[in-house]
This record gives structure tokens, C-alpha cells and sequence, in this order.
């Protein structure tokens, strides 16, 4: 995976974020950020945004989850191409 930029200070979150391309099966880039664990976690939430959000929109939110005891990865699509349905 090659690194992709993340812009954590206009998240309004953890600075000590990692972001990575990743490419599906149908060639769609994926944005995928990972914050890691100050200490030991219970689980991983995963974000998936909305086609038209950014990951940084959950700055807030990844912040209060290691409270709860949750590792945090969040995956945005890249807009290199039009949403379409695969349901005709």
C-alpha cells in the first residue's frame, strides 16, 4: 500500500493517524486511515464514510473511541471515478 495524505489537524482528532491507497478488485482507490491504540483494545470499530464525506469529517468521534476500549480504522473512497450502481 502506498501512503495517502491526512489531514488530522482539520480532523480535529488524534495527530497520530497513518493513511494508505489501496486499490479493490473493480480498481477503485481506497483511502484507509488507522489511529493505533494508546493501550490494549476490546475490538475495532470501522468507519465506512458516505460517497460524498471524508474521513477527516470523523476526527472527533475516532478521538473518543479508545475511551471505550476500540481500535479505529476508517475507509473513504477516492473520487477518481462517478458512483454507479451495480443494480442496474
Amino acid at each position: 500500500m502506498d501512503k495517502a495524505p491526512v489531514f488530522p489537524k482539520v480532523a480535529e482528532g488524534p495527530q497520530n493517524v497513518s493513511a494508505y491507497w489501496t486499490t479493490a478488485d473493480d480498481g477503485l482507490k481506497i483511502r484507509v486511515a488507522h489511529w493505533p491504540s494508546p493501550h490494549a483494545a476490546m475490538g475495532t470499530i470501522f468507519i465506512f464514510q458516505g460517497r460524498t464525506e471524508n474521513i477527516e469529517k470523523y476526527g472527533r468521534a475516532v478521538a473518543e473511541f479508545p475511551k471505550c476500549g476500540l481500535r479505529r480504522i476508517c475507509l473513504g473512497l477516492a473520487r477518481s471515478r462517478p458512483f454507479r450502481s451495480t443494480h442496474g
